[in-house]
């Protein structure tokens, strides 16, 4: 990255640090306050499983709860922490979102693309909301941003991440292969053996859950 491209990921930063200190109590509410509740059964009997009880269970795989709940076993079970798992979520999500616009585009008008998606409202009320939401968007431009790189590790613990974070990952994990499909088929990204292999780790993780 150049100066100028240092700088704006220096300005987001701030930004999502000033969002954190702003919202520091603001509590869970609509769906994120049951995601909590299951979060709170991992953290009280000490990870003993990662799959809560049915009367509490909505059938999403646990990644999201299972890091609050690591959050609150390393900072104490307050509400700052959970914020503080949600920040580092954030400032993943504009990172990636960042990397794809200067893969995508020319840097300067990378720069224009990126400030128009960031001031989105959805996506700017999205990183106040504690729920799995903003950690799903993470993996899915983090696996993006690997598919378009080549990068077969990365792009193996991305699908693992979309997979693990939220049901909805199932239809995140096929565009993504529709999307990769369309690459190869354009030869953008190179031919390899390892092309399979992050979709069967991926789904072999989501099956075992």
């Amino acid at each position: 990255m150049n100066k100028q491209q240092r700088l704006i990921v220096l300005l987001f930063t701030v930004l999502l640090i000033l969002g954190f200190l702003l919202t520091i109590d603001l509590p869970f509410f609509w769906d994120g306050m049951m995601k909590a509740g299951r979060a709170s059964w991992i953290y009280d009997n000490k990870f003993s499983s990662l799959i809560v009880p049915t009367e509490i269970n909505s059938g999403h795989p646990p990644l999201w709860i299972t890091s609050l709940a690591v959050f609150w076993t390393i900072f104490g079970k307050t509400l700052w922490a959970a914020r503080l798992l949600l920040l580092l979520v954030n400032w993943g999500v504009f990172y990636q979102l960042f990397k794809l616009c200067l893969k995508l585009f020319d840097p300067k008008v990378a720069i224009w693309c990126f400030f128009l998606v960031g001031i989105e409202a959805t996506l700017i009320a999205q990183t106040t909301n504690l729920n799995n939401d903003m950690m799903l968007l993470f993996f899915v431009l983090f696996a993006i941003n690997a598919l378009l790189s080549n990068k077969w590790l990365w792009y193996t613990l991305a699908l693992a991440g979309v997979l693990m974070t939220n049901l909805r990952g199932l239809y995140c994990t096929l565009a993504l292969l529709l999307i990769h499909i369309l690459l190869y088929r354009k030869q953008l990204v190179k031919a390899s053996k390892m092309m399979v292999a992050p979709y069967l780790i991926g789904l072999a993780l989501f099956v075992g859950f």
